[in-house]
């Protein structure tokens, strides 16, 4: 659907308003034969520019079946573009203002308007449930669909969303800078390679030191912090001395970088301190990336490749001149206080800000909460790329609001020890995020926790967990604690 060959890519120059770029706002439908009268919405992460299968993803570890094998009807787009060939080409439809402008969240009503018309054709009836599920970017959408499009789905399920994703992307300039400080070049010998600011030694140090201070807070030490919000972890434990020679120990300047990247910035949130940061989801690959072996080639870590490009190209206004500028050297270079300035700019060219397009944190669900629509958020308590502390920061505002009590009819957060971005970690990241919703609306009881279970194939389980650990999962602001009996079953432990 609207196909159009007059875009922009970035070659045209920056006084181009009309190009020769294709787009077109592509969807897939699947329809069951056995059909349950439910439709499922497929968010999608990332910059999107794909399409695909439209099985309905669970957005969980381990995942047995889809929405589709469930009997529900399923849509998947990809949100107006597809990625382009070549250097930046995840990014460059961010040189388009149309482009910018479905992606953000115009192709929402667009698509679920066509899904729901296909669906009336094929079955002769309306659907009775409409849901939709997305992580990461695709949490973002869902949660925007409920704040500007709240008639389109009776229910969000949004994992680790990354809902000031615009914010969040400053937040990774200054991960950058603030670790190029501590760090080796690379093989030019001059730029500062990120992959070396921490070993892998010392995120296992500080993994042990956070577990050693605050694992046990919840009544038990189990290699599970279920308390955060007691856990005012101390990053001088990390300091390298005499009664503390350890492998891994930190000095002094890497315990101050350690410690800045935790507390965040003025314009977004802090990080927890969580022992998943040392499981290959979480800080080796969002944060830091592979040693450069070649010069010139940029990072590999998502801070310096897919966040840095998704800002230099498709949120600050104008976007960086050149199509094949390295997004590392922009992030290692570039002036926060400049680059967050130009998210909330406009122009002739880019009507809509990035903040505008992109964040999704309105506390206005008034229409949505109107028709009794629920809004579902996991966040996982070790996710390198968008701050557990910004979920709960949202539903402290909704909180003020609406009331707690109001506010629990139309919003559940789940925070989940150990769990980097969706899945991963040291954590019990297996669930079932559609039955949640599912039940919720169903029956219009409001889930207080679930019971979450390990993936066995999860590499960063620790050798001394039982395959068959399970834990209770409880809804924001409640914590799970240690209540006695075996400590491997969620029937162990309350919400309190």
């Amino acid at each position: 659907m609207n196909a159009r060959t007059n875009g922009l890519d970035g070659s045209e120059g920056s006084a181009a308003t009309s190009g020769a770029a294709a787009y077109g706002i592509d969807f897939r439908i699947r329809l069951p034969a056995a059909w349950n009268t439910k439709t499922f919405f497929e968010g999608i992460g990332g910059t999107a520019g794909s399409l695909n299968a439209a099985r309905g993803d669970l957005r969980v570890a381990g995942a047995q079946d889809n929405a589709l094998m469930r009997g529900y009807a399923v849509v998947a787009t990809d949100t107006g573009h597809r990625t382009m060939p070549g250097t930046n080409g995840s990014f460059r439809f961010g040189f388009d203002p149309q482009a910018r402008l479905e992606y953000g969240h115009l192709f929402l009503p667009i698509v679920a308007n066509a899904f729901k018309t296909v669906v009336q054709a094929a079955y002769l009836q309306a659907p009775r449930r409409s849901y939709f599920i997305g992580s990461s970017g695709g949490g973002r959408q869902g949660m925007k669909a409920t704040q500007m499009y709240p008639d389109l789905f009776d229910a969000v399920a949004v994992v680790v969303p990354g809902f000031r994703v615009a914010s969040a992307t400053i937040a990774n300039m200054v991960m950058v800078q603030e670790q190029a400080s501590i760090s080796r070049t690379g093989v030019d010998a001059v730029t500062p390679d990120i992959a070396t600011a921490f070993s892998r030694a010392e995120l296992n140090f500080a993994a042990g030191k956070i577990l050693e201070q605050c694992d046990a807070l919840d009544g038990v030490a189990d290699g599970m912090i279920f308390s955060p919000s007691r856990c005012a972890f101390d990053s001088q434990r990390l300091l390298c001395s005499a009664a503390n020679p350890a492998s891994g120990c930190f000095s002094q300047p890497k315990i101050d970088v350690f410690k800045r990247i935790h507390d965040g910035i003025p314009q977004y949130s802090p990080w927890s301190f969580d022992p998943g940061l040392a499981a290959d989801n979480g800080w080796p690959s969002h944060r830091l990336g592979a040693v450069n072996t070649v010069a010139g080639a940029p990072n590999t870590a998502n801070i310096a490749g897919q966040m840095a490009g998704h800002l230099a190209f498709d949120l600050v206004i104008p976007p960086v001149e050149d199509p094949f500028a390295n997004p590392y050297l922009y992030m290692l270079n570039g002036d926060p206080a400049a680059a967050f300035a130009k998210l909330s700019a406009t122009s002739t060219k880019f009507p809509h800000s990035a903040f505008s397009l992109m964040n999704a944190d309105s506390p206005n669900l008034d229409k949505f909460a109107a028709r009794k629509g629920r809004l579902l958020m996991v966040h996982g308590l070790a996710d390198p790329y968008f701050s557990p502390a910004d979920s709960t920061r949202y539903l402290d505002q909704l909180n003020k609001r609406y009331g707690a009590e109001a506010a629990a009819d139309i919003v559940r957060l789940f925070l989940v020890p150990g769990m980097n971005h969706g899945t991963g970690g040291p954590t019990t990241d297996v669930y079932d995020t559609l039955q949640l919703i599912d039940n919720w609306v169903e029956t219009g009881i409001a889930p207080n926790s679930y019971v979450a279970g390990v993936n066995p194939g999860n590499a960063a389980l620790p050798a001394n967990w039982s395959r068959s650990r399970t834990r209770l999962i409880c809804a924001y602001p409640t914590e799970a604690h240690y209540r006695g009996g075996a400590i491997e079953q969620a029937a162990s432990f309350e919400c309190r």
